[in-house]
């Protein structure tokens, strides 16, 4: 929804009598989540259903009987337990570093003096302008160079730092009083024992939204995996999902069964921290 169509609905509840704003307000809303839920919904009626039923004509909403086995099948047809754990574990190892990394960056960007700092800070941030296919095959080299093609080095260590990570917690940092870390180097702590000690505890929030960010974007991540790791045992879920694809037909119900096992994760990690999530969203805001 644009900006002129969203100034358009409010003034439209204006005009409307009291007791029928909140309806109609609530009747929007309620519209556009079902916009933006019917793809899910229609992953997981498909994902239950069975073969005639997925390419049937009118579509079949409600899948009768409801195939449970489809869930129980994708785990025999394919090592998809292990690819599964291999996202896992390289998802959460890049989300430490970037949080590691991130917040040792915004710390020394937003607290710490040294020359050059708002210019190195400014080149750093232009990163984030390059298009991820320009440095595939320079960090393709590099891997081949090291000989880490084909283990989950290559895949977990090109993306342990994150400008992004960076500068939402050069953000928050910006936000901490600079008489809180005064007092403390007063009381005789060093610029890592303030970091360690009185940052990073407030920092909680921040650090949530880091780790999600860096979470979600590594395990959805499929291209960087697929080019290298060709080791079956070593793939990673979005790549093992490319199994159930063919050149000539596609395994709809199990593709999409497969799919609605691999969101499992990132929903559960949203639902946990969302109240850090919200929280980290409001104290990043851009400051000077």
């Amino acid at each position: 929804m644009t900006n002129r169509q969203s100034s358009f609905t409010l003034s439209l509840a204006r005009r409307l009598p009291q007791h029928l704003r909140g309806f109609t307000l609530h009747l929007i809303l309620s519209l556009g989540v079902l916009v933006m839920a019917l793809p899910f919904i229609w992953m997981v009626s498909t994902s239950l259903k069975e073969w005639d039923q997925v390419m049937a004509y009118p579509p079949v909403w409600i899948p009768d009987p409801v195939r449970w086995d489809n869930y129980e099948e994708i785990w025999d047809m394919l090592p998809f337990g292990q690819f599964f754990l291999n996202s896992l574990k390289i998802s959460t190892l890049i989300s430490l570093g970037q949080m590691i990394t991130g917040s040792m960056g915004g710390y020394a960007f937003s607290k710490l003096r040294f020359p050059g700092r708002n210019a190195m800070f400014t080149a750093y941030l232009t990163t984030l302008m390059i298009p991820y296919v320009v440095t595939l095959i320079p960090m393709f080299m590099i891997m081949r160079y090291l000989d880490w093609i084909n283990s989950h080095t290559s895949v977990i260590v090109p993306l342990l730092t994150n400008a992004l990570a960076t500068f939402l917690m050069r953000q928050f940092f910006l936000s901490i009083p600079d008489e809180l870390i005064d007092a403390a180097r007063i009381d005789g702590a060093s610029p890592l024992q303030i970091f360690r000690k009185i940052m990073l505890p407030l920092a909680k929030p921040a650090l949530a939204t880091v780790g999600i960010f860096s979470f979600i974007a590594s395990w959805n991540d499929f291209l960087w995996p697929l080019l290298m790791l060709q080791r079956t045992e070593l793939k990673t879920i979005t790549v093992g999902l490319s199994y159930f694809q063919s050149m000539y037909t596609v395994k709809w119900h199990y593709l999409m069964a497969a799919s609605v096992t691999a969101l499992i994760p990132t929903l559960l990690l949203f639902v946990f921290l969302q109240r850090y999530y919200a929280r980290g969203f409001v104290t990043t805001g851009i400051r000077g």
